[in-house]
Formats: C-alpha cells, sequence, structure tokens
C-alpha cells in the first residue's frame, strides 16, 4: 500500500507499507517480493518569489521473523528517496538494506538525519523506492512460514494462521517506509538560490 497524504498545507508525507510472507514448498523454492517504486510530482507556491526553507527525513520500522526451522531468509534492499527539480538533486534521504536467516525476529527501527536546502517556489518531484523479500528452500508446508513486514497485518491469511498458531505478530501504525517533506519560511541569512533550482519558477 502507498498512501500519500498532505497533514498540513505546508507538508507532504508518503508512507509505503506491506508484508510478505512464504511458506516451504514441497517441489519448489518459494519466493514472495514486494517492490515499490513511486515519482510525485509536487509544487511549491507562495505569495512572493521568495526563498523556502525545504526538509526531508525518512523512518524505516518492521520486522523479520524466521520460519520454526529456521531455513529461509528475509531480506530488504537499499531504502531510499529523493527529491529534484529540472533534473537537478535536491535532498536525499535513504537507509542500508538488511537480511534476517534463522528462527529469531528481527526488528527494524531507523530514522534519517534531517536534510534542509534552500529552494525557490516552482515544480519538484519525489522518487522513492523500497523492496523487501522472503525466500524459503524446498521443503514440506509444516510451520515454515518466513515472514517479512512492514505494515500492520490486519487480518492474516488464513494459511499463515494456520501455520503459524502462535499469531504473535505486533501491530503498529508506524510501521513502513515513511518520507516526510515539509516547506517553511527560509532564515534571513538563507544564501542565494542556485540558478538551477529557480528556472521552473519564472
Amino acid at each position: 500500500h502507498i498512501d500519500v497524504a498532505q497533514p498540513h498545507g505546508n507538508s507532504l508525507v508518503v508512507a509505503m507499507t506491506g508484508m510478505s510472507a512464504v511458506s516451504g514448498l514441497p517441489y519448489e523454492e518459494a519466493v514472495a517480493e514486494v517492490a515499490f517504486d513511486l515519482t510525485q510530482n509536487f509544487l511549491i507556491a507562495t505569495d512572493k518569489p521568495r526563498p523556502v526553507r525545504l526538509t526531508m527525513e525518512a523512518q524505516l520500522i518492521g520486522l523479520f521473523r524466521g520460519s520454526r526451522d529456521g531455513p529461509g531468509v528475509a531480506m530488504s534492499l537499499p531504502a531510499d528517496a529523493d527529491i529534484s527539480s529540472g533534473g537537478v538533486g535536491i535532498s536525499h534521504v535513504g537507509f542500508a538494506g538488511h537480511s534476517h536467516t534463522g528462527k529469531s525476529i528481527q526488528f527494524i527501527s531507523e530514522r534519517s538525519p534531517v536534510v534542509e536546502a534552500i529552494v525557490g517556489p516552482g515544480e519538484y518531484t519525489l522518487c522513492q523506492r523500497f523492496t523487501f523479500r522472503c525466500t524459503h528452500p524446498r521443503k514440506c508446508l509444516k510451520k515454515n512460514v518466513e515472514l517479512a513486514m512492514f505494515g500492520d497485518a490486519g487480518k492474516l491469511p488464513e494459511w499463515l494462521i494456520l501455520l503459524d498458531p502462535s499469531r504473535d505478530l505486533p501491530k503498529n501504525k508506524d510501521f513502513g517506509f515513511r518520507v516526510a517533506v515539509r516547506v517553511d519560511p527560509a532564515p534571513p541569512q538563507a544564501p542565494p538560490i542556485p540558478e538551477a533550482k529557480t528556472a521552473l519558477a519564472k
């Protein structure tokens, strides 16, 4: 699921959430993958053509859960997001990939530093990418569930409930890969806006 929201007039929040789960199949390796690739255009408009401060930050919250016998693998590829204007990069946030195997549960909770840039009014593009997957070698079905969760599982599929009777998955509305963009007035001592970033405002 991809949720694009504007909680306030000067902010934009994009959340990518989902879950993948596989069990051992008797004749072949099982693979489940969720891949997000979003391009979102947005406009910064002001009463007067003056510079503004654009801030960007991200958080990544999820978990990997190993199968009862421990042979499966759950992983996430690097999650990243960037803002550009007219093909010129302005800011970037991201997280390294993660991998998990074994019987344990691995929680992931990361927050990026806040990235700031002084920009002018105009059109901008947010690109956000995130991929995670689970694999399980050939095996009988019983109690062999590998799970990668980056969102509230809600009502689990019946096959997953049957194969994993403990049902102790946490529910957290903050799970997922979230990117928040905010615009505020630039400080008085803000440097001049580079021409490459103001071309669209003319």
